[in-house]
């Protein structure tokens, strides 16, 4: 059984060595999904059990709360151009990695990054000249770097993709402007 879901991994994740070297339309040497595509196939598979576990779990629970308010059509954008920019966060920072990136994660990081800009806060004071958008998007980020990058460390035998989380949570943040 593992081969086979290694067999689907490899087709349908999201690897930046592909996307370096193969024109994006093409399915290049061996593969059978295009490289843009496996930006959007890569979402619908995870590592296990446990990771589309967590994944659903708060899918779940807190995109229900995303989804009352932006409505399915909004929810939906949010989400997938969340993992979409995950993807290429990833493909930015490494681009010649050949590890898949799978998993919900990316668009569940733009969706809790909307639930936090949307949820009151207490009183913000603003930073400087910056108002209090921008002083919440930059409030939000490093706290969500310092628990991405936290998992990182303590969490280093597993292959957590750092930057998917953290493009996918900036893409998300910069979609609320887009909501209003």
């Amino acid at each position: 059984m593992p081969q086979i879901s290694n067999y689907f991994i490899l087709q349908g994740g999201f690897i930046p060595l592909r996307l370096s070297q193969t024109p994006i339309f093409e399915t290049g040497e061996g593969f059978l999904i295009p490289p843009l595509l496996t930006l959007f196939t890569s979402t619908f598979l995870h590592g296990g059990f446990f990771h589309l576990l967590m994944n659903m779990l708060l899918l779940g629970i807190i995109g229900g709360i995303v989804e009352n308010i932006t409505g399915t059509r909004k929810f939906l954008l949010i989400y997938f151009c969340g993992a979409f920019a995950g993807c290429l966060a990833e493909f930015a920072v490494n681009p010649m990695s050949d590890l898949p990136i799978i998993g919900a994660s990316g668009g569940i990081s733009a969706i809790i990054a909307v639930q936090m800009m949307l949820m009151p806060a207490k009183a913000i004071t603003p930073w400087g000249g910056l108002s209090v958008y921008w002083t919440r998007f930059i409030q939000l980020t490093l706290l969500w770097a310092i628990l991405n990058f936290g998992m990182m460390l303590f969490l280093s035998d597993m292959n957590i993709a750092v930057y998917a989380h953290m493009g996918a949570f900036i893409a998300g943040l910069l979609s609320v402007k887009l909501l209003k």
